[in-house]
């Protein structure tokens, strides 16, 4: 991938109840920066999936996305670099966002995107 000014990852997701577990739902990993965005999910004891965006080190605060039902659930995360602006949407409704997240930093080039899974190294490392 070339240096990306911005960025949005949407995936289907079906979230195990019984899993306390914190879980990426989408990881970029560049060559010096393994976790250069992630889209991170964990869910209360029964309730809510909270979801939350990292970029470049920086952490949002995770935000009640969807139920963990069981059912499937779209979910996105948006960022910019410009003034650091990112959202998170599940099933067609924006449930956070604000501005200041990795404001003014580009993400490296070179980049693997992954789906459903954290990368521990490059395209790997799992």
């Amino acid at each position: 991938m070339p240096a990306l000014g911005a960025l949005t990852a949407c995936t289907h997701v079906q979230w195990n109840a019984a899993s306390p577990d914190a879980a990426a739902l989408c990881s970029l990993a560049v060559p010096a920066l393994a976790n250069a965005l992630q889209l991170r999910a964990f869910a209360e004891p029964g309730g809510a999936v909270h979801a939350a965006l990292a970029v470049r080190g920086h952490h949002a605060p995770f935000r009640a996305a969807f139920r963990a039902d069981g059912r499937w659930h779209h979910v996105c995360a948006t960022w910019e670099q410009l003034c650091g602006r990112w959202s998170l949407f599940a099933d067609g409704r924006r449930r956070a966002g604000a501005r200041g997240l990795g404001a003014g930093h580009p993400l490296p080039p070179g980049g693997i995107l992954v789906l459903g899974q954290d990368q521990d190294s490059l395209g790997g490392g799992f």
